[in-house]
C-alpha cells in the first residue's frame, strides 16, 4: 500500500510514517519543515513544500497514493487566538487544496484526517463520543471543524 502523509515531519506525522513503514507500506510525505528528525528521508519519499502549492497536484499524480493521512495544519489554540487568519490558511485552505488535488489526481485515495477534541468545546460528558455535539470555543476548534466538514463534503461528491 502507498501512504501519503501531509505534515510528515511534524510530531504526529513522523510517528505515523514510521508505523506505516514498519508495517511494510511505501510511505511518502510533505511538510513545510525539512525532513530532519523525521522518519521520512529527503528525496523521492519526502518533499519540503508549503501548501497551498500547485506542485501538490503533480506530487499526487506521480505517487498515486492508496491512503492519505492529513496531519498538516494549525496545531495550537494559542497561535489561533493570536493570528486567526494564519490558522485558517494553514488548516482550512490547506485542507481544501489537498482534497481538491486528491479528487483530481488520485480519486481512489482514501483519506484520514486528524482533527481535535477542540471541535467539542466544553463537552457536557466525558469521555467525549464522536456523536457529541460540536461547539468550538477558539479559532483553532472552528477551523478543525471546518476541515471535518470539508472531508464530509468530499465524501458525498
Amino acid at each position: 500500500m502507498k501512504v501519503f502523509i501531509t505534515g510528515a515531519a511534524g510530531f504526529l506525522g513522523r510517528y505515523i510514517a514510521e508505523e506505516f513503514r514498519r508495517a511494510g507500506h511505501k510511505v511518502s510525505g510533505i511538510d513545510v519543515r525539512p525532513a530532519d528528525n523525521s522518519s521520512l528521508r529527503p528525496g523521492e519519499a519526502y518533499r519540503q513544500m508549503e501548501l497551498p502549492d500547485q506542485a501538490l497536484f503533480d506530487v499526487l499524480g506521480q505517487i498515486q497514493p492508496d491512503v492519505c493521512v492529513h496531519c498538516a495544519g494549525g496545531a495550537s489554540v494559542a497561535a489561533s487566538l493570536e493570528n486567526p487568519a494564519a490558522d485558517f490558511r494553514s488548516s482550512v485552505v490547506v485542507t481544501e487544496e489537498l482534497l481538491s488535488a486528491i479528487n483530481k489526481m488520485s480519486p481512489r485515495c482514501r483519506t484520514i484526517f486528524l482533527s481535535s477534541a477542540a471541535v467539542y468545546g466544553q463537552p457536557s460528558a466525558l469521555p467525549i463520543t464522536e456523536d457529541a455535539p460540536t461547539s468550538p470555543l477558539s479559532p483553532y476548534g472552528y477551523h478543525k471543524r471546518m476541515c471535518e466538514l470539508l472531508f464530509e463534503q468530499a465524501a458525498v461528491i
